[in-house]
């Protein structure tokens, strides 16, 4: 019997596999030898947004601007009550002496006057107060904005400058905070479980001093 005439029966499956195979290292060393399919490392970064913020000369300084505020409003506050404390009192005193049978037409009539200029201060004081509350949450909120702005610009700054193509949120130091006292305590370990970002940083890739650094610095010069 020549070569020629042996038969080798190989299973169908096998063929299959062997053809896929080929036709697979066929792919990869195609786009091996082109290098255009490969995708370079991935330069990663992360910066601790809380640490960041409590730590710029900016954000002291607009601390302190909504403290001037807030202690000037309480001011003017107090001046407010104080008003509403004197028609109070003074109303007292008509009404003790209603009381004692000593009020004559007039104290009547001035208690009458009174208790309307009460009524309509303790309104007036209450619109004031919470006009005040929404001017302080606006002004901080204002703040907060530019801040969070100033500081994804000089990320994106730092980023160019160091050739870091991805900058994350750390937030690995995070630790659940569960109220078991609420319902759905469940829902709450999966809704903070969930919005976790990175769950393990190197010290590495932690740029979070040198752009409190950064901005300081470049806040201290606009300053000068």
């Amino acid at each position: 019997m020549s070569d020629a005439s042996i038969i080798v029966h190989v299973p169908r499956r096998l063929v299959v596999a062997l053809v896929a195979a080929l036709a697979c290292l066929g792919l990869v060393g195609a786009g091996v030898a082109g290098g255009a399919r490969l995708a370079r490392p991935t330069s990663v970064a992360v910066v601790n947004l809380e640490e960041v913020i409590q730590n710029l000369s900016e954000y002291q300084a607009m601390q302190q601007e909504l403290t001037t505020m807030r202690t000037q409003l309480e001011q003017e506050g107090q001046t407010r009550v104080t008003d509403v404390q004197e028609i109070f009192e003074r109303m007292q005193a008509l009404a003790d002496a209603e009381e004692a049978g000593e009020l004559d037409e007039a104290g009547r009539a001035e208690f009458e006057e009174l208790r309307d200029r009460y009524r309509l201060k303790d309104l007036e004081f209450k619109a004031w107060d919470q006009r005040s509350a929404r001017r302080l949450d606006w002004e901080r909120s204002y703040g907060l904005e530019e801040l969070y702005r100033s500081i994804l610009t000089e990320i994106e700054a730092l980023a160019a400058a160091n050739g870091y193509d991805v900058v994350l949120a750390d937030d690995s130091d995070f630790e659940l905070a569960v109220d078991r006292r609420q319902e759905n305590a469940t829902g709450q370990v999966l809704n903070q479980i969930g919005q976790r970002r990175v769950l393990h940083a190197v010290r590495g890739v932690d740029i979070t001093q040198d752009l409190i650094d950064r901005m300081n610095n470049a806040w201290a010069a606009g300053q000068g």
